[in-house]
């Protein structure tokens, strides 16, 4: 069983279960999978789950152990789109039946909901800390009499609550800029 996410033309495997210890978790999490191949390519490429109940009669199957019957790979949606997968194969002593099937879409769709309020708390996140400076600012200009003061307090600002490592206004004189 895994989980892989979509970047650009690759399915990056970011979890991976081998109980066969094959290295198959080895070689998936250091190369990922083209997005053109396989079952699992095939769904991020159509959006459609793939419920295969006999690998070797699918043609986009890439074979991960001779074992290998069943396979189930949904897609994990989020924002409308596909950004994922989670791929379960069993052998032939372990089948998968319609609620695997139904248990791993569901699963899946939660991960999507997981997936999306994540970036929407993200969002939030930017959106809150840029407030943040913004009154800050606000506070800094209303406060402070002293033009290079209220620069310098403004630079020191804007670099502690964005984190960036080198902040600088610069204002015009004449033709020119001269940093503050």
């Amino acid at each position: 069983s895994g989980i892989g996410l979509v970047e650009g033309d690759r399915l990056n495997v970011v979890a991976v279960h081998d109980i066969n210890e094959h290295n198959i978790q080895d070689y998936f999490l250091d190369h990922g999978v083209s997005i053109e191949t396989g079952v699992a390519g095939r769904v991020v490429r159509t959006g459609e789950p793939a419920f295969i109940k006999d690998v070797s009669s699918s043609p986009d199957y890439l074979p991960t152990s001779p074992a290998v019957q069943y396979e189930i790979c949904v897609p994990i949606r989020a924002n409308g789109q596909t950004i994922g997968i989670l791929n379960v194969e069993t052998p032939s002593s372990k089948p998968l039946g319609s609620s695997d099937f139904d248990i791993l879409t569901t699963i899946a769709a939660h991960l999507g909901m997981a997936f999306e309020r994540s970036g929407a708390y993200e969002a939030e996140h930017r959106s809150r800390t840029a407030f943040e400076a913004i009154q800050r600012v606000a506070a800094i200009v209303s406060s402070t009499l002293d033009p290079d003061e209220a620069l310098r307090r403004i630079v020191e600002t804007l670099a502690n609550v964005f984190g960036y490592p080198f902040v600088s206004i610069s204002l015009i004189d004449g033709d020119r800029l001269d940093s503050a």
